[in-house]
Order: C-alpha cells, then sequence, then structure tokens
C-alpha cells in the first residue's frame, strides 16, 4: 500500500469512524486499490489465488484491510463478503461468516 495515498488514508479514517470491534489482520495485506495504486503496481484487472488457482478479480476504486480469522490457509482462494451493515459487528466479532 502507497503510505501517501490520500484515498487509502480517507477510507481508513472512515473504517475508524465506525467503531467496529477490534478485528484488523496484519497491515502487510492492506491493499488500495484506487485508480492512482493499481496503475503505479502496474496490476492487470485479475490474478490467480488459491489451488487450484482461480481468477481474484481486483476491486478497482476500493481499500482492501485485512480481517483477523481463526483458521486461514494459503491455499484459499480470495472472495468479497457484502452484507448488510447492521452484520458487520456480528461477523468481525465471531471471526466468521455467519449464516442468517
Amino acid at each position: 500500500m502507497n503510505a501517501e495515498c490520500h484515498y487509502h488514508k480517507k477510507c481508513e479514517r472512515f473504517l475508524q469512524s465506525l467503531n467496529l470491534p477490534p478485528f484488523r489482520g496484519s497491515d502487510k495485506y492492506d491493499t488500495c486499490f484506487c485508480q492512482s495504486c493499481h496503475h503505479k503496481r502496474g496490476d492487470g484487472g485479475a490474478y490467480l489465488r488459491g489451488t487450484p488457482p482461480m481468477p481474484y478479480p481486483l476491486p478497482i476504486n476500493w481499500a482492501r484491510f485485512s480481517i483477523r480469522v481463526e483458521r486461514a490457509h494459503k491455499d484459499w482462494n480470495f472472495a468479497y463478503h457484502g452484507t448488510s451493515f447492521d452484520f458487520v459487528h456480528d461477523i468481525l466479532s465471531s471471526c466468521r461468516l455467519l449464516i442468517p
């Protein structure tokens, strides 16, 4: 992540304003996907991740913040989990994606 990226800093401030429970994983996995950072990295539109390798479309104009999980496997495929804000607190508190 570009330490000077204004977009990522703005996203970080927004995240902090939500007063969520502690959930952050290692910030080394935080990535800014704004147009400027994406261009500077020379990224294409997707990476291949996991075993077997699967396309991981990059979330252009979003910022990624790592979350703490109980178990993680390097072979897992990447995914984004959309949810209602009403459920975010429970998901982050339990470190699990919950089935309603």
